[in-house]
């Protein structure tokens, strides 16, 4: 089934989300019929998002609904950013800072 076959989108339920948090199963309930999308990349690529980190609610009803996704950033879900560390390493601090930042409570040897 094409996703132009949902008709009006009338909700968007998250069923699922791996152990680091991103959304991996999803259900669009539309006017025509149900989509399920069962990957991080499939959801991604449909709702055009830079990751499978985020929410998503609702407002409106009928035809004035609208869909609002609130990201939770561009990473894998392994706890370290790297826009962060970039950051960090330009304003000077050094990696074992970096990585006691990310990781507290890791010793590097």
């Amino acid at each position: 089934m094409g996703y132009s076959e949902i008709g009006n989108v009338k909700s968007i339920r998250i069923n699922n989300r791996v152990s680091g948090g991103a959304v991996n199963n999803i259900t669009i309930c539309g006017s025509k019929a149900d989509v399920n999308l069962s990957s991080e990349g499939e959801i991604r690529k449909v709702f055009n998002l830079p990751s499978a980190f985020f929410i998503v609610d609702s407002s409106g009803q009928g035809s004035e609904k609208t869909f609002t996704f609130t990201g939770g950033g561009y990473g894998h879900g392994i706890g370290m950013s790297q826009n962060a560390v970039k950051k960090m390493a330009d304003n000077g601090m050094d990696y074992v800072s970096i990585l006691n930042f990310f990781y507290a409570g890791t010793t590097v040897f």
